[in-house]
């Protein structure tokens, strides 16, 4: 569902757009990228599942966005959310700058109220990958068939993280998604700017 209107966001198999909200595009890119300004999201031992976000910048309402075989970009129409999209998978891995987020603080991520809500006191980001060996997690060495990485963010507060729903910290988060090319910290691609922002 789109996170301002409450539509649905669907699957469509040559890129284009069937409403003024986020579609999910099919097609034959290898990696599975979210869309042109997001880095490729390919890592053979973790695949993107699911997103679930709710009070992120746009998105008032829960939203989940599934990452089926074959989902290769997000499309849709100038101010649908396609951008947030691409924001809240930076920021639920970690990602520090606000201004990388496009906003002046970082609680300029929670959304802020439209003509008929006002704003909100939290946001909270979900990523779930399925899993295919053994990693890391709070020092443990587990293997679950899915990894849930989410952060939740109150006015006023710092950053809570979790994985598979247990506290943790950001190095850990940060560790866990190292290689993958996405996120903030080692082995991601905005490592040399972890501290500039």
């Amino acid at each position: 569902m789109d996170g301002v209107t409450g539509h649905r966001l669907t699957s469509v198999a040559d890129g284009k757009s069937n409403g003024p909200w986020p579609s999910i595009c099919r097609g034959g890119l290898p990696g599975g990228f979210i869309n042109s300004s997001c880095s490729v999201i390919s890592h053979d031992p973790m695949k993107l599942k699911r997103l679930d976000i709710h009070g992120f910048k746009s998105f008032y309402h829960r939203t989940t966005l599934a990452f089926d075989d074959g989902i290769t970009a997000v499309v849709g129409p100038n101010g649908c959310g396609k951008s947030n999209i691409v924001d809240a998978i930076k920021w639920v891995m970690g990602e520090q700058g606000a201004r990388a987020l496009r906003g002046a603080t970082m609680e300029d991520v929670i959304f802020g109220g439209s003509g008929k809500r006002g704003p909100m006191g939290m946001c909270e980001v979900g990523l779930v990958f399925e899993n295919l060996e053994p990693v890391k997690i709070n020092g443990e060495l587990v293997n679950p068939s899915e990894i849930g990485i989410e952060r939740r963010l109150e006015r006023g507060r710092g950053s809570d993280y979790l994985v598979n729903r247990r506290r943790c910290r950001l190095v850990d988060v940060q560790e866990l998604v190292a290689g993958t090319g996405v996120g903030a910290g080692p082995g991601g691609r905005r490592r040399s700017e972890e501290h500039t922002s």
